[in-house]
């Protein structure tokens, strides 16, 4: 209890890394509730232990291959609400992305992902930063944390100009897909500027907390 307290009373959110201590004491104090329940010789003890192993493997099958974005029941079909970063999007999906965009034949891409790889690397077609306040067209995949932050400092709302489009897809549990029509958008959005595709650019250092990314550029070929 001294940790979670301590934790709790803290002003630095950066996931729930600091309980983790708890956790084999959690695990613990299940299993002997558990092997109280079976040791009563009870019909209905040992089929609530029965609903709740069970449910327990449910839940873990049901969200394979994705742990690290597993949030509880409570959170709801949109846990993004409540928190982000390294409790649901830590980067993961990249490589998922990068096979929706082969499997769907897109050419290039506007992205703001979180991490720091370098997209080429991980198979992406011509890519560019979807930048602050700047709308864009064409084919944009973002991921959660980048969505919710948006921009760092407050007041994390450097895209919100994506509300008024709903996602093609949603790529892993961490990524979302759009495309926005350069026809059908012009009273929307602003055109990207052609010129931003072009080579020998690396990815940079995408949002993370704490610090910003100052970059405006294309990776590969248009």
């Amino acid at each position: 209890m001294a940790i979670l307290t301590v934790a709790m009373a803290g002003r630095i959110h950066l996931g729930i890394r600091y309980v983790l201590p708890l956790y084999p004491m959690l695990a613990m104090i299940a299993g002997i509730g558990a092997a109280s329940l079976f040791l009563t010789r009870s019909i209905k003890s040992w089929i609530l232990l029965s609903l709740l192993v069970l449910g327990q493997l449910g839940v873990s099958v049901a969200n394979f291959p994705d742990y690290l974005a597993y949030f509880n029941v409570l959170a709801g079909a949109e846990p993004e609400r409540l928190v982000v970063d390294s409790d649901l999007d830590w980067g993961q999906d990249v490589n998922r992305v990068a096979t929706e965009l082969r499997v769907r034949g897109i050419g290039r891409v506007f992205a703001a992902l979180q991490g720091n790889a370098d997209l080429s690397q991980h198979g992406f077609p011509a890519h560019g930063d979807l930048d602050w306040y700047q709308p864009a067209t064409g084919w944009i995949v973002i991921s959660l944390t980048q969505w919710a932050f948006g921009t760092n400092p407050a007041p994390y709302d450097g895209y919100v100009w994506l509300k008024s489009f709903d996602p093609v897809a949603t790529i892993g549990k961490t990524v979302r897909l759009y495309y926005v029509d350069p026809a059908h958008s012009a009273a929307k959005v602003s055109a990207p500027d052609p010129a931003k595709f072009h080579h020998a650019v690396l990815w940079p250092q995408a949002l993370t907390i704490g610090h910003i990314c100052e970059s405006g550029s294309f990776n590969g070929a248009s």
